[in-house]
């Protein structure tokens, strides 16, 4: 029997090097020594990268070192290589797009926003400006208003 499952980047790698020569697993579907296990790498967020291996159940241990309700399976490297799974690898660009798009909109919105901002900030100066020539205007007022009242 065939059973695909998902395993974490650093397993998949130790069992693609020949390293990790076994799997525990939670025995829900009846592993028996003559199984395939065709093991599907997923990211860290449960999403497949798109790479798997094949390897063939040698044993299957199910006894008193097993935690209960799993079992310990024996693997051998089915093939030697890793294969992409073509597509869970365009599941990944698409979703390498899809954030691509996103970024870009949010450039466009960052630059509208800029060109906003820029505008706002001569207004600012502007303003400034005018506030810097009134206060100027008042204290002459003022200072002059002085003079002419001691002036009468």
């Amino acid at each position: 029997m065939i059973h695909e499952l998902k395993i974490l980047p650093e397993y998949f790698e130790a069992v693609a090097s020949g390293e990790k020569k076994f799997e525990v697993r939670y025995d829900d579907r009846g592993y028996q020594a003559g199984d395939e296990l065709i093991l599907r790498e997923i990211d860290n967020d449960g999403n497949y990268t798109g790479q798997r291996i094949r390897v063939n159940v040698t044993y299957v241990y199910r006894g008193d070192y097993c935690k209960h309700g799993y079992c310990i399976m024996s693997i051998a490297l089915r093939e030697q290589k890793k294969t992409v799974d073509i597509s869970a690898l365009a599941g990944v660009v698409e979703n390498i797009r899809r954030e691509n798009r996103s970024i870009e909109r949010d450039m466009r919105s960052n630059e509208k926003l800029s060109a906003v901002l820029i505008g706002k900030n001569e207004v600012l100066d502007d303003s400034r400006s005018i506030l810097a020539c009134i206060e100027r205007e008042l204290t002459k007022l003022c200072g002059g208003g002085t003079d002419n009242e001691n002036s009468h």
